[in-house]
Order: C-alpha cells, then structure tokens, then sequence
C-alpha cells in the first residue's frame, strides 16, 4: 500500500473541518424554527448554537477589515447574523450562517479538485523531449528546453510546450486545457499548446513558451494565488464598472 501524500491528508484535513460547523448549524436551524413558532424557551439553547456557528464568520470579518482593510462577504454575513440576534431572528440567522458554511466547504472542494486535475496534467508531462538539429533528433530534458528549439511530437504523445507547427499535422486532444470534446485537427501555422494530447499523426513544433511560461502552467499559478475565489472577492470590486 502506498502512503497517502502528507499534501493530500492535509487539504482532507481542511475540507472536514467544515463538517462539525455543518451539523451544528443545520440542527441550529431546526431548533430555531421550533423555538420561534412552538416554544420560546429554546432562546438560550439558540444563541450558543448560534455563537458557535458564527465564530468562523466573525473572524474572517475581522481578518478582513482589519488585516485586508477591505469589506469581503464575510463582513455582510456578520452584520446580518448580528442584525438577526438583535431582532431575536434565530431562524433567518440560521438559515444564512448555514448557508456560509456550505458555501465555505463547496468553494474548498471546488479549489481542491482544482489544484488536483492540475497537479494531475503536470505529472503527465514527459520529462524528457526529441529536439530537432540538423537533421537528427535528440533526446533532451524538457527544462532544457529553449524558445527557438524545434520539439518533435508523435502519436500518443502529451504536447510538452506551447508552440507553432512547422511540419506535419495532428489530430489533438485539448480538453485538458479547453475543454473541448472533440480531437482538433491541427496543421503547419497552428497553434498548440503544453498539456495536449496528440492522438494522431506527427508534428514537429517551433516552441514559443515553455516551463512555467505555458498557459498551462500561468492557469496553474493563478488557481495557486486565489485565496479563496468568490468568498474572497471585496464587495467595492462587485460594483466596479
């Protein structure tokens, strides 16, 4: 059996910490409900449920105002949880910090699932290319590679750099990269890109960008960067022309 990457036990690790806060505030909310409309008493039991849920919200919002100087998402989910405490609206305040939560774990998963098909598509790169001088071709590391080199490509083959084609043609599958259903024939002056998969024929590529300078590769980095996606965007750049 192999071991479980140290990487892959830890983003496990955060995507069930929202787990707890799930089943807390989902049982918050029904508890609400019945305390609203069939037996006030369950007051008290509302509001530590409720300050247990909305501590994650309450401290992005001060993370956000006071580390980020910047009004997140997460500062109008506090103002609204406070404004439903203060109005002793538990059920409506359940309802939005149950819907934080989920919101928090599908952007984890979404951001993990991600990183992992990336991590995936470079792991599938060749380590080493066939470039093309005078003639012959030469096995060669794919760091080593250079703008200017001519890569050849063969059938089977993952395309390992972003290049123009300047012999032969190929029918290509791209939906690494776009998506697309569909192999696309690709011929001399075209375009080709690091993660694509010629299904058939042969190419010989002029390389335009290699390494970390693909598309790929500049995809990869922006997910990498992204804090957190939507969760994360401030409110001031939602209402920006």
């Amino acid at each position: 059996m192999q071991p479980v990457p140290q990487e892959k036990i830890i983003k496990e690790q955060v995507e069930q910490k929202h787990n707890p806060y799930l089943k807390v505030s989902g049982a918050f909310m029904g508890i609400a409900v019945i305390r609203q409309f069939f037996y006030p008493p369950l007051a008290l039991l509302n509001l530590i449920l409720f300050t247990y849920t909305a501590i994650p919200c309450f401290k992005k919002a001060e993370q956000s105002l006071l580390e980020n100087q910047r009004v997140y998402s997460y500062v109008i989910d506090t103002l609204i949880n406070i404004l439903c405490l203060a109005t002793g609206q538990y059920a409506a305040g359940a309802l939005d910090i149950f819907f934080y939560h989920v919101d928090q774990k599908v952007i984890t998963k979404i951001r993990d699932e991600s990183e992992q098909a990336l991590t995936d598509v470079f792991e599938q790169q060749p380590h080493t290319v066939w470039i093309l001088k005078n003639g012959v071709e030469i096995e060669t590391p794919l760091e080593a590679v250079n703008c200017g080199d001519v890569v050849v490509v063969n059938t089977g083959e993952m395309i390992p750099v972003d290049g123009i084609i300047i012999q032969g043609n190929a029918l290509i599958d791209q939906h690494a990269l776009t998506g697309e259903s569909q192999p696309a024939e690709k011929a001399i002056g075209d375009k080709v890109f690091a993660s694509t998969l010629i299904v058939a024929g042969k190419v010989d590529l002029k390389v335009e960008k290699a390494g970390n300078e693909t598309v790929i590769a500049k995809i990869g980095q922006i997910l990498s960067n992204t804090a957190a996606f939507k969760s994360n965007t401030p409110i001031n750049q939602l209402f920006q022309c």
